[in-house]
């Protein structure tokens, strides 16, 4: 294993971020003054971690155990499934868990069951974690909750399976009224779903998020991120409760409620600050699914970018995007392509231009060229 990226430009950048949007611009300014000094007095990424090797689920815990005590520690898992009959707390910082050999196919983290009650999988309140490699299955509430409310900052998940959860498949909380949250983290090249057509419930999403800024949400695949019953399950992507600046690009999300969700409601403590939506594909082509809804939807989010994704819908819900409530403003929806339309509801207010939208085939051979390449990539790597 490489030595990791240095933390210091990126911790300061989550810092100028947060002063600004929940301080206020004296602070802001203040904090850009010092960047410099509190680069210096940021802690760095270590050079290396020290590896454990382990090939059972007794040996996982007992490594997870020691890395908290430790700290700077690889956990590498052989090939097989972990059936664990408690949730993985990693507490410490800089600790990475993956596969020996990167695929999450041959190396498999099973909990108690998708009912509920049975709790999380792992559950992540250190900085700088990250998780790799790995199929994570089966939980009574999340597979993975990372908890902002701990300071959670800098974790990174990629090519991993996150399958059948009770709850949301990913969970990013956050405690009210508090600015604390889970900043600079990424999501990159994984698959989220369920593996039959429903979820067991409505209350499930794909990546559920409280607050945080600065995240990368790039090259991920959701799948049946649907509802049963009652009503509309949550998006595939939702980032509310005080996010921003996030960036949602290139993920691909298959027969799922909704799509990409920035904020929710009117209410300004559920909204969401900037950000940008790109490059995603939405495509839903069951028209039977009983609470099918819309592709991006932004709900009391300003300053918002929402550029160059394509959405397909089958079913019968109107709008492919929505923008809602006085709250979202200056929002720009630039060279969108959709075979439904585009809409203000309930004062949300944007800027429109190059978008198209119309018959389900209008772009049929767009869809065919992008998932012939997703797929060619999603099963070389």
């Amino acid at each position: 294993m490489g030595a990791e990226p240095r933390a210091s430009s990126r911790s300061t950048a989550v810092i100028r971020r947060r002063w600004r949007l929940r301080y206020g611009r004296r602070a802001y300014a203040l904090c850009v003054a010092c960047v410099f000094a509190l680069g210096l007095l940021l802690p760095n990424e270590p050079n290396a971690h020290e590896r454990i090797t382990v090939s059972s689920a007794t040996g996982l815990i007992d490594a997870v155990a020691a890395a908290n005590k430790a700290g700077n520690i690889a956990i590498v898992l052989t090939e097989g499934v972990y059936q664990l009959d408690t949730a993985l707390r990693i507490s410490a910082d800089h600790i990475v868990l993956e596969s020996f050999g990167q695929d999450p196919k041959k190396v498999t983290l099973r909990g108690r069951g998708m009912r509920e009650g049975a709790g999380n999988l792992i559950t992540v309140s250190g900085r700088s974690v990250r998780l790799s490699g790995l199929t994570l299955e089966q939980a009574g509430n999340h597979l993975v909750q990372l908890r902002g409310e701990a300071d959670a900052d800098f974790f990174t998940m990629t090519r991993c399976i996150l399958r059948d959860s009770w709850e949301q498949l990913f969970k990013v909380s956050k405690r009210p009224g508090e600015p604390i949250a889970a900043d600079g983290g990424t999501l990159q090249s994984n698959l989220f779903e369920y593996s039959e057509r429903f979820g067991p419930q409505y209350y499930i999403g794909g990546v559920d998020m409280h607050g945080g800024s600065g995240w990368e949400i790039v090259g991920n695949t959701f799948r049946n991120i649907a509802s049963p019953a009652e009503r509309q399950a949550e998006h595939a992507i939702h980032l509310w409760r005080g996010s921003a600046d996030n960036v949602v690009r290139n993920n691909l999300i298959i027969n799922s409620d909704r799509g990409i969700g920035f904020g929710l409601t009117a209410d300004q403590g559920s909204g969401n600050y900037g950000g940008v939506i790109e490059g995603n594909v939405i495509l839903h082509y069951r028209s039977d699914d009983p609470f099918s809804d819309v592709g991006i939807s932004l709900e009391s989010s300003p300053r918002t970018l929402v550029t160059n994704n394509m959405i397909s819908l089958a079913h019968s819900y109107p709008n492919a995007i929505e923008y809602r409530f006085e709250e979202t403003r200056d929002v720009r929806i630039i060279g969108n392509h959709s075979n439904k339309a585009i809409a203000s509801r309930d004062g949300g207010q944007a800027t429109l231009s190059a978008n198209t939208t119309g018959s389900y085939w209008v772009h049929a051979l767009d869809l065919f060229v992008y998932f012939q390449t997703r797929i060619t990539a999603f099963l070389t790597n």
